[in-house]
């Protein structure tokens, strides 16, 4: 089967927030949960539609997984509400395409089947292929990587879980979690009330807004006409303390957990652009929240607020730590070096970027790359000086 797909032109390698591991606590009014996972992810940003429009033109010539819906181009009772993804052709020759001026924007109308096959896509690293609507022979491009799918499309699939080794995939809710609220700079350092790293709402306004704003709904628009979904990062001063923008709102973002045992809904996060109810007045506020916990159908909760964005196992050379610039792993031959301050100061230290470049050599070694935990802390040449990522 493996010959029936090429290497497809495909989109640029993600661009990732990087959230360092550490046992995850999160309390609330409603509920307490505690999670055991140990292991570092990356953040990607809220998927935009061309990243979508790319998959679809790779592996959706036919689309027996129903990867595009018609209300991505024109949703009838609102079209503002699209995110502006045009079909043309039949199947076998589909075609997809995005206007310029939406291609930034974050993909709505996507089911959580799709965003996990958009997950796969990108683990079986984004072939081109005709898919059949056989989910053996369409193994490589979406129905295996990250979730084995086996052509799951409707209310089943309580038993999908994330496999062992996926590269790429849709964050739990922990993972997300973390990426939201987590204040940082320690192991127990608590949590945010807000993704703004902050206790107080965010403000509702056009972006960029000032350091605690975001695209919800609240008695009106944030945004407005004639997009209202803002371009993925529009908020460039209401980031996490990970770097990962957008958590509070524009759309809300699929998780790979499960609501409750027994059931095949997923967790949904995050606020919106729009609000709820009849007439779109009730405000998507309490969404952001880090005590807020809601759901969706796995199918059929499919709407103009139902985006994703993924998560994945850091690279070594693109370490994004608390929304610094990322940090080159330096060979060993240039971990020695000292900082001009540093020298002049009589301190004979190694610099932060150096300490961090040794921390991300000793972690993510070629012989520590396929652990399914980071190596200790103590033989760590950053963690002393605290600035070991797996310190926090």
């Amino acid at each position: 089967a493996s010959g029936r797909y090429s290497p497809g032109p495909g989109m640029a390698a993600p661009s990732l927030a990087w959230v360092p591991s550490h046992q995850i606590t999160r309390e609330s009014a409603h509920y307490r949960l505690l999670s055991q996972d140990q292991n570092p992810i990356s953040l990607l940003q809220s998927l935009k539609t061309s990243e979508y429009v790319s998959f679809l033109n790779a592996v959706a010539k036919t689309d027996p997984y129903g990867l595009w819906r018609s209300e991505m181009n024109s949703y009838p009772s609102d079209p503002k509400d699209a995110c502006g993804i045009s079909r043309t052709g039949t199947s076998g020759s589909y075609s997809y395409s995005v206007a310029s001026d939406r291609a930034n924007r974050p993909v709505n109308f996507v089911s959580f089947w799709s965003a996990c096959r958009f997950t796969n896509w990108l683990n079986n690293n984004q072939p081109t292929g005709i898919l059949t609507g056989t989910p053996e022979l369409d193994y490589g491009l979406t129905e295996g990587g990250a979730y084995t799918l086996n052509g799951e499309t409707g209310s089943g699939g309580a038993s999908i879980t994330r496999n062992l080794g996926a590269k790429y995939y849709l964050p739990s809710e922990d993972e997300w979690y973390k990426a939201a609220y987590y204040k940082g700079s320690s192991t127990n350092a608590g949590y945010w009330g807000y993704p703004t790293q902050s206790d107080t709402a965010p403000a509702n306004v056009a972006p960029p807004g000032g350091s605690n704003s975001a695209n919800y709904y609240d008695n009106g628009y944030a945004a407005g006409s004639p997009y209202y979904m803002t371009t993925v990062g529009a908020y460039a001063n209401s980031r996490s303390y990970y770097g990962t923008y957008d958590q509070a709102g524009n759309v809300g973002e699929w998780t790979d957990t499960l609501y409750q045992s027994g059931s095949s809904d997923r967790v949904f996060r995050g606020g919106a652009w729009e609000g709820g109810g009849m007439g779109e007045t009730i405000s998507s506020l309490p969404y952001i929240a880090a005590n807020s916990r809601t759901y969706n159908h796995p199918q059929t909760s499919l709407n103009d607020t139902a985006g994703f964005r993924v998560a994945g196992i850091p690279e070594p050379a693109t370490v994004l730590d608390g929304g610094n610039p990322p940090i080159e792993a330096a060979p060993v031959a240039g971990l020695a070096a000292e900082s001009s301050q540093e020298v002049a100061s009589g301190q004979g230290r190694l610099s932060v970027r150096n300490r961090r470049a040794m921390c991300h050599r000793y972690h993510f070694s070629p012989r520590a790359s396929r652990r399914t935990s980071p190596r200790p802390l103590a033989a760590c040449p950053a963690a002393r000086a605290s600035r070991c990522p797996w310190s926090r």
